[in-house]
């Protein structure tokens, strides 16, 4: 019988253990800090937010009616709706190598994408953190994304408002980099009117005043843009045109939204600015009392409140307007100055007791959440509450009281009361801003829009009038909607009479049939509107908790061709 030692192994397997860990030593680690981590996550969710509407998205409000003026700049007619910024002057040149919209959304979308580097720059007055807010919430700001990807003449607007906001407070720019800038904001739009106003305001308040070479090269870009404007980019001649205040002026006489812009504000708009007026008063009710910090950033932070609170003048007193271009033009400032003040909340509700508030803070957002789930169904079903839910309500709005007034009452569990707001306000702009940004069915922006099937009947008219010949004549009632989808369409009579060349016919409804033409069979929408909520509560809670109530009203036209020989 053979016997079997067996040696001990220990130290075998000290030395595989060495081996395993020389290994491991000679493999690169990369470490990738968390905040690095989150300027990279913040930058890809603004960018992403914007780049599926480039394709998807149906070409309506403000971009259809400048659409329309670049293709009518692109044919050499006049038209009053082509206003000769450097966008729209782009967009036109691009029409001549393609007749799409694509090509001018996608330099939208790529002046757009920069807006996170102009952020990432500030954080030295913003913070890191706060600057990372402030650049969610600009990535979720609904009426913004829409914007960012729209071929509209205000296509570079966003972009030129933030780099200007970087060049006044960092300074650093070299006396000639004045002239690029002063260009950029006086061919764009009017989105950065208020801070221009803002930035001079201060200026003079404190008596600083520009060098004199950084004065001509500023007044040199202005001349420069004004001329460009004035002779429409090489397009003509037709008076003096200043494209910011053109735009500011379009923007209360024109219809760019089926909503007004009260309504846009309300169910887009109303966290962010509300939000930033708070944060805007707590900012300067720390520079009333000299919080200490350095000349530089005070001065920052008194831009910012006193640009926000001009727009959010130019916003109110646009609230009977069609456009959504002054409520863009306030959640900026806005977004600014909550990045720091959430940033601040949180940092004191860490410091917060929270040995009840545990239980009270989440006990009252479920209460909430109760009874808004109670009210919904009795809106969306229309019926007259009983007895026994209106009891049920009322104990739950108690409830939600009582909770709020107990974190109220107690001082060390006070700043836990930060928690609802952040909550509610995130929830609106979060479903908002997924809402334009992925579906845009039950979204209020863009609107009105153009149909597919107008395209489609384009398509139907040319191929029959290849045939049986003549020339295709649009109602002048009808010819603002029609412009865009009947580009690239050889020569288009505009006329209220019926000419005896006529082979085809986009009519009105509701007037009389042209003699000689025989309507062509089927509905034909030109446009679709979609209705914004009733100035009722009741239509406002129904639409926020279910986006799929809102109407879309069809126009309709009449569509008459020639019999064939």
């Amino acid at each position: 019988m053979t016997d079997v030692v067996f040696e001990p192994t220990t130290g075998l397997n000290e030395e595989l253990a060495r081996q395993e860990a020389s290994e491991q030593a000679q493999q690169p680690v990369v470490y990738v800090p968390m905040l690095a981590l989150a300027w990279i996550v913040g930058a890809l969710v603004f960018t992403l937010l914007r780049l599926g509407l480039i394709w998807h998205n149906a070409v309506g409000g403000a971009e259809l009616v400048q659409l329309s003026g670049a293709w009518m700049a692109r044919t050499g007619a006049p038209d009053d709706r082509f206003v000769p910024t450097l966008f729209q002057a782009i967009t036109a040149g691009l029409l001549h190598w393609s007749d799409s919209e694509i090509p001018a959304r996608v330099l939208a979308y790529a002046s757009t994408a920069t807006i996170p580097l102009a952020v990432f720059m500030l954080r030295r007055y913003l913070t890191d953190a706060g600057a990372i807010i402030a650049l969610v919430l600009l990535s979720l700001e609904p009426l913004a994304i829409q914007m960012g990807s729209s071929a509209s003449a205000m296509g570079f607007d966003l972009a030129v408002t933030m780099w200007l906001f970087v060049a006044v407070v960092r300074r650093d720019l070299p006396w000639w980099g004045w002239a690029s800038v002063a260009f950029a904001v006086v061919s764009a739009g009017p989105t950065a009117l208020p801070l221009v106003g803002a930035a001079l305001g201060v200026g003079l308040a404190r008596r600083r005043y520009p060098s004199w070479p950084v004065a001509v090269a500023a007044s040199a870009g202005v001349v420069t843009g004004v001329v460009l404007a004035t002779f429409r980019y090489g397009l003509g001649a037709s008076g003096l045109h200043v494209a910011p205040f053109q735009l500011f002026a379009d923007a209360y006489s024109q219809a760019w939204n089926s909503a007004t812009t009260f309504d846009l504000f309300i169910i887009y708009a109303v966290p962010m600015v509300l939000g930033g007026m708070v944060a805007g008063a707590f900012t300067a009710y720390r520079l009333v009392n000299d919080d200490g910090d350095d000349a530089r950033s005070q001065e920052m932070r008194l831009l910012l409140v006193v640009w926000a609170a001009v727009a959010v003048l130019w916003l109110v007193s646009s609230f009977a307007s069609h456009s959504s271009v002054s409520i863009i033009a306030a959640t900026v400032p806005c977004a600014l100055l909550l990045g720091p003040a959430i940033v601040q909340a949180i940092v004191a509700m860490t410091r917060a007791d929270w040995q009840i508030a545990r239980f009270v803070v989440p006990l009252v957002l479920f209460l909430g959440l109760f009874f808004g789930t109670i009210g919904a169904g009795w809106v969306h079903n229309g019926d007259s509450p009983t007895a026994l839910p209106i009891v049920a309500v009322a104990v739950l709005i108690v409830g939600v009281l009582a909770g709020i007034w107990w974190l109220r009452t107690t001082p060390s569990a006070a700043p836990t009361l930060w928690a609802f707001p952040m909550v509610v306000g995130g929830v609106i702009m979060l479903t908002g801003g997924l809402g334009v940004a992925f579906s845009g069915v039950g979204e209020l922006v863009p609107s009105p829009t153009s149909p597919q099937q107008t395209r489609e009947l384009r398509n139907i008219l040319l191929h029959d009038l290849t045939q049986s010949g003549g020339q295709l004549v649009v109602h002048p009632s009808l010819w603002p909607d029609l412009t865009w989808p009947l580009r690239d369409s050889g020569t288009i009579v505009v006329s209220s009479r019926v000419p005896a060349t006529a082979g085809a016919v986009i009519w009105p409804e509701d007037a009389a049939k042209p003699d000689g033409l025989n309507p062509l069979q089927g509905t034909w929408n030109i446009l679709e509107t979609m209705r914004p909520p009733r100035a009722s509560f009741s239509d406002y809670y129904e639409w926020f908790t279910n986006r799929g109530t809102v109407v879309s009203t069809p126009t309709q036209a009449a569509v008459y061709v020639r019999p064939a020989p």
